[in-house]
């Protein structure tokens, strides 16, 4: 039952109008000069639960749980590790109720040992 709900987020989004979006459409920056800067001397590092990120972002994968998610959850973490950035994945509840969709979870595990 809950798989089915996980499986149902992850078609919905894949069916929406998000797919080719960012939402920064959305975003409005005014525009400020900062000719003084050296791009190269900042900084966007941060620490979080012990390990130095290189950007104070956090991907929660609330996609566990459905047998379609593993490959969504791989690419993911794949992304985090890559970019060192935090990766979470999200409530864990159906891997307690249906042992064959614990690996939906853990398949993130090989990317932060």
């Amino acid at each position: 039952m809950e798989n089915e709900r996980k499986k149902e987020h992850l078609e919905n989004f894949l069916k929406s109008n998000f797919k080719s979006s960012t939402l920064f459409e959305d975003v409005y920056v005014e525009h400020f000069a900062l000719t003084d800067l050296n791009f190269d001397e900042i900084d966007t590092s941060v620490n979080f639960l012990g390990k130095k990120m290189s950007f104070p972002l956090l991907i929660n994968a609330m996609t566990g749980g459905a047998e379609t998610s593993y490959d969504v959850n791989e690419d993911l973490a794949r992304l985090c590790k890559n970019f060192n950035i935090a990766f979470e994945s999200g409530s864990q509840k159906v891997a307690l109720q249906d042992e064959e969709l614990v690996e939906t979870f853990t398949v993130s595990k090989r990317y932060f040992r």
